[in-house]
């Protein structure tokens, strides 16, 4: 886009002009626009000019009448071209009469000729100061020419040119970035763009002022932690540094203090960063250290571990037990205690001894350098016990009284054992116990007899003298037998019941010889028996089994005869009943099966319908759509149910004889098999998509 001006003035006039006229075809079409009769306000010379624009860029102003005025020669107008921007442009004349009947002025655009590449043009941005810590955002521009192509891209670099620190920019690649400094100065720095060919750069100086100071809190250190020994103190080096600010007063105020510890603390100067500590109790200490400026403090702890004084040895201290009274021949359990300090160490042991002090007798310790144990006493009496205990260095004791009384006869204490149950004819083993102490002595010896106390019949002991024996009963029932220990003096019981039960009735066993079934010649039958029995006679407590033909018209073979599963094999087709016997020696029991033997090409549907289809119950069987004819199926396989359905009266469906309801519903029971099993017959209809389903 363009504008022309042939004849720019300001002002009106008053021209007609007729733009609808072109010339030539593409591409070298003109388009013109005729101005006649122009004539300026207040004047009477009238002027005639065209503008003529053609497809190849150029503009041709002719003027035809322009009069000899002049003003109407330009010398208040303006000629010439420019861009629709306004940034480029051509001017001829400006107010000058240079105009004149049948002149021509031509714009001529240049010749095409190919981009020369110029380097980018770079502006780094303005000149800036900040104050630290303060970042400065550089903020550069680069344009290019595009050329050349390629690559036609620009990369930049930002660098340092001179400065008193080190510059560290955010992105040291982008236009614009951050740029951050080490110290306070002068810093230049340049930002170069290279379009790969030609480079140009452009510098920015940033005035670094340093940081305006501002008032830090003292920086405390109240020294390492520390471990003391009462009585000693604590020596305190504690140090602290400021900036001196503010100022006034640019002084710092120290003070210590007890933040925690079970005791009180005593400083030797609260407000010396170098003092003492004293300590009114062992314990765990935070001292804390506190500086002020007088405007901002701070503090820093030391932890002071204040030990105890160091421990002087004590004897231990012992405790024998309480006093006791045993009587013979019991022994006295001594449970006798001792603390100690732990002093001296080493050893930071103690050793203990138990020994007699006073008594009518011996005394045996079961281990006298234990603490706990026991003592034996060869005759009663009152005994002084003692216990000692030394650390190696000092030692302690404590006595204890034990009184002895002599021995009082105790009767035997008897045990008649469990309570029993037994089944005649077996014998019952008692194992019966008596213990005893010994007295009176003499004759220091106990007797043990065996008697009944109740029950149905006679009891016969093995040996009623002996405390483990055997009891022998007469008849069944419940009995209660006494074991009786005496010490000549003493005695004692105890009771044990044992309920006899009746000896066993052998009953017959009772065979089993499974369901009755039906084969077809040649097939074999294959036996089930079972037979169960209480395992008497014992012995032999076994059971002998046989099969046997009962009834029928041929002669039956059996694949063992003494099994009870074998296999039996007939003549000739009819009805046989086998007979399984079971024996046990005393007693015997029977069983029978009836064998159903049809004729060899017998089918479940013999006689009542023919060319059967034969199928298979594998958990159920769907017969799909039956057609509108009778139909005939047969299997051998086990039914227990079935259904059927879309068999509309007067068809009706069979099985085995007897007729099912189809009404969808599944059928309540199925008859018992036909010569080995199940035949399924329909009468003919007019429902090709009847069905019947069977399990």
């Amino acid at each position: 886009m363009a504008e022309v001006y042939p004849w720019q003035r300001p002002g009106d006039a008053h021209h007609t002009h007729r733009p609808e006229r072109s010339l030539c075809t593409a591409p070298n079409r003109s388009f013109v626009i005729e101005w006649r009769s122009v004539r300026f306000l207040g004047t009477t010379p009238l002027i005639r000019f065209e503008m003529v624009l053609s497809e190849n860029g150029q503009v041709l102003l002719q003027y035809a009448t322009t009069g000899s005025s002049g003003q109407a020669q330009g010398n208040s107008a303006t000629i010439g071209i420019e861009n629709s921007l306004g940034s480029v442009a051509l001017q001829y004349s400006y107010n000058q009469a240079v105009l004149n009947d049948g002149q021509a002025i031509a714009f001529v655009p240049p010749a095409t000729t190919p981009p020369v590449n110029t380097a980018p043009v770079v502006n780094a941005g303005n000149d800036q100061t900040i104050t630290l810590p303060m970042v400065a955002n550089l903020a550069g521009t680069a344009t290019d020419d595009g050329l050349p192509n390629p690559p036609a891209t620009v990369t930049t670099t930002w660098s340092v040119v001179s400065g008193t620190g080190t510059v560290t920019f955010g992105n040291v690649n982008a236009l614009s970035t951050t740029a951050t400094f080490s110290a306070s100065g002068t810093y230049t720095l340049r930002l170069t763009a290279s379009d790969s060919a030609l480079s140009t750069s452009d510098d920015v100086v940033i005035t670094v002022n340093p940081p305006t100071p501002v008032n830090q809190a003292p920086v405390v250190n109240a020294g390492p932690d520390q471990t003391i020994t009462l009585p000693a103190t604590a020596s305190l080096s504690g140090t602290a540094t400021d900036d001196g600010l503010p100022n006034p007063p640019a002084t710092v105020t120290t003070t210590w203090t007890k933040a925690s510890g079970p005791g009180t603390v005593t400083f030797g100067n609260a407000s010396a960063l170098s003092t003492t500590a004293t300590f009114s109790v062992a314990g765990s200490y935070t001292l804390r250290l506190t500086a002020n400026d007088s405007a901002l403090s701070a503090s820093d702890d030391v932890v002071v571990m204040v030990n105890p004084p160091v421990p002087v040895n004590q004897p231990p201290v012992v405790n024998a037990g309480a006093d006791q009274t045993i009587t013979l021949p019991a022994t006295a359990s001594l449970s006798g205690t001792v603390t100690d300090d732990g002093l001296p160490n080493p050893p930071a042991t103690v050793t203990t001894t138990w020994t007699k002090v006073s008594g009518p007798g011996t005394v045996t310790f079961g281990n006298a350098s234990l603490r706990a144990t026991t003592a034996t006493f060869s005759s009663a009496g009152s005994y002084t016990l003692r216990l000692t205990a030394n650390d190696s260095a000092l030692s302690a004791s404590d006595d204890l009284v034990v009184t002895v009384n002599a021995p009082v006869n105790q009767a035997p204490v008897v045990n008649a054992g469990p309570d029993q149950t037994i089944t005649l004819p077996a014998t019952a083993s008692l194992s019966g116990t008596a213990t005893d102490d010994g007295l009176p002595n003499p004759p220091a010896m106990v007797t043990t007899t065996w008697s009944k106390v109740s029950g149905p019949g006679t009891v016969t002991f093995g040996s009623a003298s002996l405390r483990a024996t055997t009891a022998t009963f007469s008849t069944s029932g419940s009995y209660t037998l006494r074991l009786t220990a005496s010490d000549s003096t003493l005695s004692a019981s105890d009771d044990v019941v044992v309920t006899v039960n009746a000896a066993p009735v052998n009953h017959a066993p009772v065979p089993n010889a499974g369901p009755d079934q039906t084969i077809i010649l040649p097939a074999t039958a294959s036996l089930s028996g079972t037979v169960t029995d209480d395992g008497l006679p014992s012995p032999p407590a076994t059971v002998t089994t046989t099969w046997s033909k009962v009834s029928g018209p041929g002669t039956v073979t059996f694949g063992n005869a003494g099994a009870r599963a074998t296999t039996a094999t007939f003549s000739t087709a009819g009805s046989y009943t086998l007979r399984l016997t079971a024996n046990d020696s005393a007693l015997t029991g029977t069983d029978d099966i009836i064998i159903t033997v049809l004729a060899a090409g017998t089918t479940p549907c013999t006689g009542l319908c023919t060319n059967p289809i034969t199928f298979t119950v594998n958990g159920s069987y769907q017969s799909g759509n039956l057609g509108t004819g009778a139909v005939c199926y047969q299997t051998t396989s086990n039914m227990t149910s079935g259904n059927c359905g879309n068999l509309v009266s007067p068809r009706v469906l069979k099985v085995n004889g007897t007729t099912e309801p189809c009404t969808g519903g599944n059928w309540a029971s199925v008859p018992a098999k036909r010569n080995g099993g199940y035949c399924i017959q329909t009468t003919t209809g007019n429902q090709s998509w009847a069905y019947f389903t069977a399990w």
